[in-house]
């Protein structure tokens, strides 16, 4: 239930202050004497304080969290009390105030009480009922981003502690940015991380590209550092830098390429009321490539892999997505022929994606048997049962290609 609450400050007490203030400073010695004929001004004052209040919302503000918007209002709130105070005083009393009176009970009004709002708000940033967490954060870029991620960060004491900025801009370098200091050029970012015991860095320019992503990944010595950026200037177009739109690196920030428009009606034309088959589908690309063949509505989809725990997932993902779907979920190893030849003669797929091999080239290195049973055996069999049962069309998602050290 929402009810009127009074501020602790009682900002209508503050008006009161003031209006008596600008007396002491108008008249001196003899402000007493003035302000007597002026006296019944102090309840109308409280009174339309709290009405104005009302109007502009102040009840429900929470001035821990106090903004420049905040402090509008409150500017707002005093001038309407004392325009409608002095206009009463004018018409219904025949009582005028001296111009300076007016101008120092508007002017001492706003500064008490937008003050003591701001003192609350600087308590409350230095009072934290909560341990702090010890994530010390170094951000890159002291841009608009930049300044907006920082100042996100100092409201929010729980989300760690920023320790200072790192620019490529070498005029920005001793800068101070909300009591930040800029440490450094990005080339220096290794030696501060390790100097000031960073352990998040934020890439806070939303354009910058994958090569400037790479290099600044490059530079840093210790993987445990956690790398987060914000989204590039395509993603910020319809939204604005905060803290909740902060994720980790990922392969697209590092490629940073430009988007490639799909033929959308030519890929419906192969895939649209056709039995497809997909090999490796429990892997991150034969998973992808499902969920993309289900959005142009195939006859049935058929996701073939030797992992059944991922297999298990798959399954669980498209259906949530695509549960009329005919689906099909297989483990089998593409190294058996006589198992594929099975499948193939059972379900007679028309279009094939072959994404199932063993793709971590170090790691075949050792198992090289393994990576040629799967990468090219498995693929052999694939291409020439695609043969034998007519397949319209063969997809070859994966490399074959083996790196075996020399003896």
């Amino acid at each position: 239930m929402n009810c009127f609450k009074v501020p602790r400050a009682c900002p209508w007490v503050s008006t009161n202050i003031s209006f008596a203030l600008s007396f002491v400073l108008r008249f001196g010695r003899d402000w007493g004497e003035n302000l007597y004929q002026y006296r019944s001004i102090f309840l109308y004052l409280s009174i339309l304080y709290l009405i104005f209040a009302f109007i502009f919302k102040l009840y429900n503000r929470i001035w821990r969290f106090i903004c420049i918007a905040d402090l509008i209002l409150i500017a707002g709130t005093v001038t309407g009390t004392v325009i409608v105070c002095i206009l009463y005083f004018n018409i219904a009393k025949g009582l005028y105030f001296p111009w300076t009176v007016k101008t120092l009970t508007w002017f001492i009004s706003v500064a008490l009480i937008a003050g003591s709002k701001l003192v609350w708000r600087l308590y409350w940033e230095r009072k934290n009922p909560f341990k702090r967490k010890e994530e010390r954060i170094l951000i890159v870029g002291a841009g608009d981003a930049g300044d907006v991620i920082c100042r996100e960060i100092e409201k929010r004491k729980d989300l760690g502690r920023i320790v200072g900025f790192v620019d490529d801009d070498i005029s920005k370098v001793g800068s101070i940015i909300h009591n930040k200091k800029v440490l450094g050029v990005i080339d220096d970012i290794n030696e501060i991380i390790n100097k000031k015991k960073v352990g998040v860095v934020i890439i806070a320019i939303p354009s910058i590209k994958g090569r400037e992503i790479r290099r600044i990944i490059g530079k840093i010595d210790n993987k445990d550092v956690k790398i987060k950026t914000v989204p590039d200037l395509y993603e910020l177009i319809n939204g604005e830098v905060n803290i909740s739109k902060i994720r980790n690196v990922g392969v697209k920030d590092l490629l940073n390429r430009d988007p490639i428009n799909l033929n959308n009606g030519e890929i419906s034309g192969y895939i649209k009321g056709k039995r497809i088959m997909i090999t490796g589908g429990a892997g991150s690309i034969g998973e992808e490539i499902g969920m993309q063949v289900c959005r142009f509505s195939p006859w049935e989809l058929m996701i073939l892999d030797h992992n059944e725990n991922g297999l298990f997932y798959t399954e669980k993902k498209i259906k949530k997505e695509y549960g009329d779907l005919k689906l099909n979920i297989m483990v089998a190893d593409i190294g058996d022929r006589e198992k594929m030849d099975k499948i193939f003669r059972k379900y007679r797929p028309e279009v094939v994606f072959h994404a199932a091999a063993h793709k971590h080239v170090p790691m075949m290195e050792y198992h090289p048997d393994e990576a040629v049973s799967n990468n090219i055996i498995g693929t052999k069999n694939l291409v020439e049962l695609a043969d034998k049962y007519e397949v319209n069309n063969f997809v070859m998602i994966s490399t074959i290609r083996l790196l075996i050290q020399p003896v």
